[in-house]
């Protein structure tokens, strides 16, 4: 909050922009309240903030929702301004790459792709990347992030039928590998829900975490 106290006072912005996470609303809120709160702030007619997000837009004055469900959420929930519904934003990668990415065709015998996006937190998430590798008929990509831990662990699984297993750490593909598989396992994050669906790759859900964005959907 100090750090954010500190550019809007050196930058004196007219409108504030807060990106799909909903707690800097709630920090502008907390400023303006403030008895030696942010000068710019405390003139609330000259400053407005909005909030492009899946949830409820807080104590924003306006809020850019992906749809009506969120938006009528928002208007009976805590929120205290308008919400605008505006679509979800994807990378355009989806739009640009729709005619020569796809996943391998099963018509002409290809192995199936498997996705599984693995999450922290995600209860009985190497119980079913075992299950995973040990199918001998399709292929399987694991997406750890940040866990050098676990992609080890997986990576010393014996191989299993034909299908090619590949694990990666912390990647910016993952557009790319939404379009090139034919599933993904995943929990209903926001984001990831609606790549998914600009990617068509169907998704099976292992976690909804509650109250975001991903759970609505």
């Amino acid at each position: 909050m100090r750090a954010l106290d500190v550019v809007l006072a050196s930058q004196r912005p007219a409108v504030v922009c807060c990106s799909t996470y909903p707690l800097y609303a709630f920090m502008l809120e907390r400023l303006a309240a403030r008895p030696a709160g942010c000068a710019v702030l405390q003139r609330r007619h000259r400053l407005h903030h909005h909030q492009l997000t899946l949830d409820p837009p807080g104590f924003a004055m306006a809020g850019f929702v992906p749809n009506e469900e969120t938006a009528s959420h928002a208007r009976h929930g805590r929120a205290t301004g308008q919400a605008a519904r505006s679509g979800f934003p994807v990378p355009a990668f989806f739009n640009e790459h729709a005619g020569d990415l796809a996943p391998p065709d099963l018509a002409a015998g290809a192995v199936p792709r498997v996705l599984y996006i693995i999450h922290s937190g995600v209860r009985h998430g190497w119980e079913t990347a075992r299950r995973l590798l040990a199918e001998t008929g399709m292929g399987a990509h694991f997406r750890v992030g940040r866990d050098e831990r676990l992609r080890r662990r997986l990576a010393r699984w014996p191989p299993a039928g034909r299908g090619r297993r590949r694990f990666l750490g912390w990647t910016n593909e993952v557009p790319r590998l939404l379009m090139t598989h034919h599933i993904v396992i995943s929990k209903a994050g926001g984001a990831t829900t609606q790549e998914a669906i600009a990617a068509r790759c169907p998704m099976l859900v292992n976690q909804i975490v509650p109250g975001t964005g991903g759970g609505q959907l």
